[in-house]
C-alpha cells in the first residue's frame, strides 16, 4: 500500500540558502519589470520628441540623454499602470499572459502621448490658435512646425510655424493679434526667418490673446510667407 503523506509537521524546514535565492531572483524580475517598463516610456518620449522637433536627427540627439531623465519621472504613472496589469493578468484564464499585461498598459499609455504629438504634427491649427489668438488662414498651408519643449515634459518652450497665405489674410492675424511692429529686422530670440526667397521681410512682436505667450511674426516682403514663433506662456 503506497505510504500516507506525511504530516506538516514532519515537513523538512526550509533551507535558508533556498530562500534566500527565491527573494534574489523575485528581486532581479521587479528590476527586469521596472527596467523595461522604463525603456518602454524612454522609446516613446524619443519618437514624441522627433514628432515635436519635425526631424528624427535632432530627435535623437535631444531625446537620447534628456528623455532618458523624463522616462524615470514618468514611471510614476506607468509603474502603477504595469501593476495593475500584473494583477489583470493574475486572473486564471490570463495567467499565461501576465507579462503581456504588465507591459502592455504602460505601453497604450505611451503610445497615447505619441499619438498626441502625432495628431498635433498633422492637425496644429488648434495649437497655433491656442498661441497667437486667431484662426489659422483657411488659405495658409503650413509648411513646418516645431514644438520644441526643451528640457522638460509638459512646459513647451518655443513653439515655431512657417506657412504662406494671401497677404490679406497676414494682415488679419497682424491686426487681431494687435502686434507691434520694429524697426529692426531682428528680434531675439527668433533667428532670422528662411532665407529662400526672402529677399526683405518685417518683424512684428507682442503678447498672445492667451496665457501671457510672447509672439514674434515676421512676413516676407510679399506677406504671402510667414514665419511665428511663439514662447512662454503655459
Amino acid at each position: 500500500m503506497p505510504e500516507a503523506p506525511p504530516d506538516s509537521a514532519e515537513l523538512p524546514e526550509p533551507v535558508p540558502e533556498d530562500a534566500a535565492e527565491v527573494a534574489r531572483i523575485r528581486m532581479w524580475n521587479r528590476f527586469y519589470k521596472i527596467a523595461v517598463i522604463w525603456m518602454i516610456g524612454w522609446v516613446g518620449l524619443i519618437l514624441e520628441k522627433m514628432l515635436k522637433l519635425d526631424s528624427v536627427v535632432d530627435g535623437l540627439r535631444e531625446g537620447f540623454m534628456k528623455r532618458a531623465f523624463v522616462a524615470l519621472l514618468l514611471l510614476v504613472v506607468t509603474l502603477p499602470l504595469g501593476w495593475l496589469g500584473a494583477r489583470i493578468g493574475s486572473r486564471e484564464k490570463w495567467r499565461r499572459w501576465r507579462l503581456w499585461f504588465t507591459f502592455a498598459l504602460p505601453a497604450l499609455y505611451v503610445l497615447a502621448v505619441v499619438a498626441w504629438a502625432l495628431h498635433g504634427r498633422y492637425f496644429p491649427e488648434g495649437r497655433f490658435k491656442r498661441d497667437t489668438g486667431v484662426e489659422f488662414p483657411r488659405e495658409g498651408r503650413m509648411e513646418r512646425c516645431v514644438f520644441d519643449d526643451g528640457y522638460g515634459f509638459f512646459d513647451e518652450w518655443g513653439r515655431t510655424y512657417d506657412f504662406t497665405c494671401p497677404a490679406a489674410e497676414t494682415d488679419r492675424m497682424v491686426e487681431e493679434m494687435k502686434l507691434k511692429r520694429e524697426s529692426w529686422s531682428y528680434v531675439w530670440p527668433t533667428p532670422p526667418p528662411p532665407s529662400s526667397g526672402w529677399t526683405s521681410y518685417d518683424t512684428w512682436n507682442g503678447i498672445g490673446a492667451h496665457g501671457g505667450i510672447s509672439v514674434v511674426f515676421q512676413a516676407d516682403g510679399s506677406h504671402t510667407k510667414v514665419h511665428i514663433l511663439c514662447y512662454g506662456g503655459y
